[in-house]
């Protein structure tokens, strides 16, 4: 409702209908009325408008999400994955987030109905999550797993003493997000201290 885009349209039909003896009315008012309308119908936008925001977050493996934005907010982006939106009212709005791994903070992105991003960085939230080393007994090995919070080396390191250690280490070539899966042979002494060292 640009009146610039209609202009010229009726600025030619109106040159049209003169240059062949058509008695018409001037299509300034047609303008005048679209001008006044685009002006009402921004400033009820602006009434309901809201900047983007996340407000709160809770749960764990499947995080509730809750939140302020704009009315040209369609969809969320986070942590790279799209995930649909459910609104409370014309600026509050709600999701689900499904995490497949334990994740430290959430990148949310605010996408428009088209896929674009909305103005604004990125917000970046911490979660807190609480990284746990878990150990299994595995054919003659043990398994360590651990959460990968952030993509880098880990280190796995053991000793048999924690008064006078003499940490051995077996550093994880790479990691991404997910669980780190280490195994080593079943200590022949005992005891054996174990601890994993984060990038």
């Amino acid at each position: 409702m640009q009146v610039q885009a209609v202009a010229p349209m009726l600025d030619a039909k109106y040159a049209a209908f003169q240059e062949h003896g058509v008695s018409a009315g001037s299509p300034a008012a047609i303008k005048t009325w679209i001008t006044s309308a685009r002006s009402y119908i921004l400033s009820q936008i602006a009434r309901e408008a809201a900047a983007f925001s996340v407000t709160s977050v809770a749960g764990s493996d499947s995080l509730a999400i809750a939140g302020t934005g704009p009315l040209d907010l369609a969809w969320l982006e986070v942590n790279g994955a799209i995930v649909p939106l459910t609104w409370d009212s014309t600026s509050a709005w709600r999701a689900t987030v499904a995490l497949a791994q334990p994740v430290d903070r959430l990148v949310v992105i605010a996408l428009d109905a088209r896929g674009e991003p909305l103005a604004g960085a990125p917000l970046e939230i911490p979660l807190g999550a609480e990284a746990r080393l878990v150990v299994r007994s595995e054919g003659a090995g043990l398994v360590f797993e651990y959460p990968v919070l952030h993509s880098g080396r880990y280190q796995l390191q053991w000793t048999p003493s924690l008064s006078t250690p003499a940490w051995q280490t077996m550093t994880n070539p790479s990691a991404t997000l997910g669980t780190l899966h280490l195994q080593v042979a079943t200590p022949t002494t005992s005891p054996v201290f174990y601890r994993v060292i984060e990038p």
